[in-house]
């Protein structure tokens, strides 16, 4: 064999290989390929998951803390259903989305979230025993739904949203059936029981306060309300926790994400993204909305009567910005944990995985060198107990 045909035979080889390593490799695009947004809110679902006359999303879609799968609900207008569905990254492709095995057409299913586990999964049901549930996976297997026992006064009707503080603290809204209030309350998670509800009274209105979010840390609440003085029929509010436990005035969250009625705020597991649903003029029922989750975090810093220092961390901006090809990142830790931070581009890929260790509290930095990374925006992502900052860095070479 001469060695012209043999260097033939070795590339072609070696290509096969190349080519195979590659496909066991393929990933999903997160947050099943739509474009991030930026500052401002924009529709998130793409047509083939776009609500319509049919059914339209309930409440707003949850992403696993991998960000591989998307659960969320469907509300069936030709049969009054609210069902759960989901889609899933399998071999580097976002599946045909299908409705969850845990979701009976018996009963309303919604509000789907993730813990900070991707085999356990919340959601509210009219099942009996409850208005919370939640399904936990073994082997790639949900379990059938597991009561959550919350107390709820005589007289009292839960609403459909929930939230879940990493405590096991619960945020909710309850309706009282002689007046038709709705009030936000939290019940507390104690020796490993829930006590009675408590109102959230200097933050509630006497109008329509309802679908609550907490952030993980119990640092802040966004929250829909019908109070005077909004942009639309409901617009979305912001709280602050103070030192002494008490909340701040609520704040409006501006015409960007009201400028329709809006309802079901969240912020993903990964800190990168606030959605919440929304009926814009040309949307057959409720679609959700996504903008860059540093709006909510840039709102938190103009609180002026809540200290930075109530916060575990501090992300500041990169120098120099733009940069080429190194910067320096410097952050500031309130307390010790396990530091996280990594570099995605603007579609959401990781780029690379500069820290993932332990830390104490104090200043500190950390030089990225982007020599062989091309031009380009891209995202820091501090992660401090599952809790993430980010900031946008811009490469130019």
């Amino acid at each position: 064999m001469s060695k012209h045909i043999f260097f033939r035979i070795f590339f072609i080889l070696v290509s096969i290989t190349l080519i195979g390593f590659s496909n066991n490799l393929a990933q999903c695009t997160p947050y099943i390929g739509q474009t991030p947004p930026e500052n401002f809110a924009k529709r998130f679902p793409p047509d083939s998951l776009l609500g319509n006359a049919v059914w339209f999303y309930h409440s707003t879609p949850a992403f696993s803390p991998d960000g591989t799968e998307m659960y969320f609900t469907k509300y069936q207008t030709t049969t009054n259903k609210i069902e759960i569905w989901f889609t899933e990254c399998k071999n580097g492709n976002w599946t045909t989305a299908k409705k969850a095995p845990f979701s009976n057409s018996s009963y309303t299913n919604n509000n789907p979230q993730f813990s900070r586990s991707k085999d356990t999964l919340y959601f509210v049901s009219q099942r009996a025993g409850s208005f919370i549930f939640k399904v936990v996976r073994t082997n790639g297997v949900w379990s059938s739904p597991i009561a959550i026992n919350l107390p709820i006064p005589a007289g009292y009707g839960y609403g459909l949203q929930f939230s879940i503080a990493n405590n096991g603290n619960i945020y909710s809204e309850l309706q009282n059936a002689q007046t038709g209030d709705d009030n936000l309350y939290v019940w507390r998670f104690t020796n490993g029981h829930y006590s009675a509800p408590e109102v959230l009274s200097s933050i509630c209105s006497p109008e329509l306060d309802f679908t609550p979010y907490i952030d993980p840390q119990e640092r802040f609440i966004i929250f829909s309300s019908r109070r005077p003085g909004g942009c639309s029929d409901m617009d979305l509010y912001l709280s602050i926790k103070k030192p002494d436990n008490t909340w701040s005035d609520p704040i409006n969250l501006g015409q960007n994400i009201n400028a329709n009625t809006a309802f079901a705020p969240i912020i993903t597991r990964d800190g990168l993204y606030f959605f919440f649903l929304s009926y814009k003029p040309d949307d057959l029922g409720t679609n959700p909305y996504w903008v860059s989750a540093q709006f909510i975090y840039d709102l938190l810093t103009d609180i002026k009567d809540t200290p930075s220092q109530s916060f575990d961390f501090n992300l500041n901006q990169n120098y120099p910005n733009p940069f080429n090809p190194a910067t320096t990142i410097n952050y500031t830790l309130n307390k010790s944990g396990n530091i996280i931070l990594k570099i995605f581009d603007i579609s959401g890929k990781e780029v690379c995985q500069l820290i993932n260790n332990y830390q104490n509290s104090g200043e500190h930095q950390i030089i990225w060198n982007a020599e062989h990374v091309s031009s380009g925006n891209y995202i820091i992502q501090l992660q401090l107990d599952n809790i993430s900052k980010t900031q946008k860095v811009v490469l130019l070479k």
